[in-house]
């Protein structure tokens, strides 16, 4: 992420790099070596069900209903290198987390209150988007979220934004636990509240510094070959720093561009 400074508008990057895979089992490199030795794998959500998600998406944010945005592309590359999508500044496919946007000079002036958070993150998801109460609800967890977890706040700041999570429905306690890289945590629940995703989600932290640790998902029914409470996915945070210097890209790239 990148500021260009006091009284300027935003700018703001967003790079998606690949990880890696390789076969988890030997029955899968057995596979694997049969199909090739691929090097990179296209696991892009490409079906209808998906398009129809992200329609309804585009639809609830009042945007032309005849451009949806094609699917975020989700290519997995043996060696970790490639990177899967770059969005830049003004680009035509920005990728920003759900929830109201919170400009970066805004964040010195928000309280550490965290009612007094929650009335100005109401206002901000008010004034953003026009919708229905539950879907404003949504949007002011997944606010408080991205608070939290995504921006340069102070841990007092960020301590308050998970009380405001932590005030909406769907929360649980889950307690102590160990993530997937084997870090202690504190671990909560969170409800989906949209039913059609058919999942739930755990986020695990550190619970003195409150900086998140891990996200996993699990199948709250039983679909596309996944049992009730089955692990879906997860994703572990190693690292996370803020710079005011803008990557090495000025436009907007997905995979097949590279």
């Amino acid at each position: 992420m990148a500021d260009e400074g006091a009284g300027k508008r935003d700018r703001r990057w967003t790079l998606h790099i690949d990880a890696g895979a390789r076969p988890a089992t030997p029955a899968d490199e057995q596979a694997w070596r049969a199909d090739g030795s691929p090097k990179q794998w296209d696991l892009t959500d490409y079906s209808q069900a998906a398009r129809r998600d992200l329609q309804r998406e585009w639809n609830r944010n009042g945007r032309n209903a005849d451009a949806p945005p094609e699917p975020e592309p989700e290519i997995v590359t043996w060696d970790g290198r490639g990177g899967i999508a770059g969005d830049a500044p003004g680009g035509v496919a920005d990728t920003v987390s759900g929830g109201a946007e919170i400009g970066l000079a805004e964040l010195e002036s928000l309280p550490t209150d965290p009612e007094r958070l929650r009335e100005r993150l109401e206002q901000l998801v008010d004034e953003q988007d026009n919708a229905p109460e539950h879907i404003l609800r949504e949007l002011l967890g997944e606010t408080a979220e991205n608070l939290a977890l995504e921006l340069p706040v102070s841990p007092q700041l960020r301590a308050a934004a998970y009380r405001v999570r932590a005030s909406l429905p769907g929360v649980r306690d889950v307690g102590e636990v160990t993530d997937r890289s084997g870090r202690p945590g504190y671990a909560v629940e969170l409800k989906s509240l949209q039913p059609e995703a058919q999942i739930k989600r755990r986020l695990i932290f550190d619970r003195e510094t409150g900086l998140p640790l891990s996200e996993e998902a699990y199948a709250t029914s039983a679909h596309n070959g996944y049992r009730v409470g089955e692990l879906v996915g997860y994703v572990t945070y190693t690292a996370m720093r803020w710079t005011d210097q803008a990557p090495p890209f000025d436009k907007d790239f997905p995979a097949d561009k590279r």
